[in-house]
């Protein structure tokens, strides 16, 4: 867990003399992160925020390649069901049924995969991770 939090943070280390407390992750609303990062650093901490990161994700090409593949696999299950009326025996029915079946739920995976892309792109996920200073201990006399 620590050196995924150093990886995530291109390798700074939290400094020796601080205790991680906790974390606490919150989604928001895309349009209301820039308020929250002009809103908090102007507020009076304790101590001023040392250290901030902010990361992105692309998501473009993977929402059209899905977005493309959705619409493909839509006309395949129209061609799927013209099939399926023109099919005069059982077996074939039954064949023809059974790809109809596997191509719906394909489609339905694939607007959920572009519902959760929407979701990304639409909400930002705040992480923040909350350390206190370890107190210091006076040398005895």
């Amino acid at each position: 867990m620590y050196k995924t939090r150093i990886n995530r943070f291109s390798g700074i280390k939290t400094p020796a003399d601080n205790v991680h407390i906790g974390e606490i992750a919150a989604v928001s609303p895309q349009k209301r992160q820039c308020e929250f990062g002009s809103y908090y650093p102007a507020r009076t901490f304790v101590k001023p925020l040392p250290r901030q990161y902010a990361t992105t994700e692309d998501v473009t090409e993977d929402y059209y390649d899905t977005e493309i593949r959705l619409k493909n696999k839509e006309l395949y299950l129209e061609k799927y069901r013209d099939f399926l009326k023109q099919a005069k025996i059982v077996k074939d029915m039954l064949e023809v049924q059974e790809k109809i079946r596997n191509m719906e739920e394909e489609i339905e995976s694939a607007k959920g995969k572009l519902r959760f892309i929407d979701d990304k792109v639409n909400f930002s996920t705040l992480d923040i991770n909350i350390y206190r200073e370890k107190p210091t201990v006076s040398g005895a006399s």
